[in-house]
């Protein structure tokens, strides 16, 4: 058989590039193969598959951002059941930031409030060393952040996948 797209890896890189591949071209015959005996075996498997749109390049939060999103009306609209919840990715920097910073982070806030009370942060000599910062001067938040368990969403793709197989 002759395929158009041959995808290597099944796991939730190579399973969501086939599942957006032929979302775009539905006629695309599409192959996805791995050495594994199936899919989320790989890097998958050991991914703590955390989110986040708090990135230094515009390029990065949109892409992020689309991401986000996208998982979400999975989630919430269609009740697929992808593990993600939301709570925080925390940044830490050894020099002040300020709020115009901040500005261009939408879904973020600077944290003025003593950290070792709020995150149990303290942060030993030697810790500070091998992190080689001094001290922790600012902390931003972002709340457009959280986990989702990729084992879930590589399902979702593959099911789709299968279902288009199918048509």
């Amino acid at each position: 058989m002759n395929y158009d797209i041959i995808v290597i890896g099944a796991g939730i890189t190579g399973l969501s590039s086939a599942y957006h591949l032929k979302k775009r071209n539905p006629d695309a015959k599409i192959l996805v193969v791995d050495k594994a005996g199936t899919y989320s075996q790989g890097n998958t498997a050991k991914s703590a598959a955390a989110f986040r749109d708090f990135f230094s390049l515009r390029e990065n939060q949109i892409m992020a951002q689309a991401s986000i999103a996208f998982y979400k009306n999975l989630q919430d609209k269609q009740g697929i059941d992808i593990g993600m919840k939301f709570c925080g990715y925390l940044f830490l920097f050894d020099h002040e930031k300020d709020e115009k910073f901040v500005s261009k982070y939408p879904n973020s806030r600077i944290i003025t409030e003593d950290l070792s009370s709020i995150f149990n942060v303290n942060i030993d000599s030697e810790t500070r060393k091998i992190m080689n910062i001094d001290s922790i001067k600012t902390a931003i938040l972002d709340s457009n952040a959280g986990i989702i368990e990729p084992d879930l969403l590589s399902k979702y793709f593959l099911i789709r996948l299968h279902q288009w197989a199918l048509m």
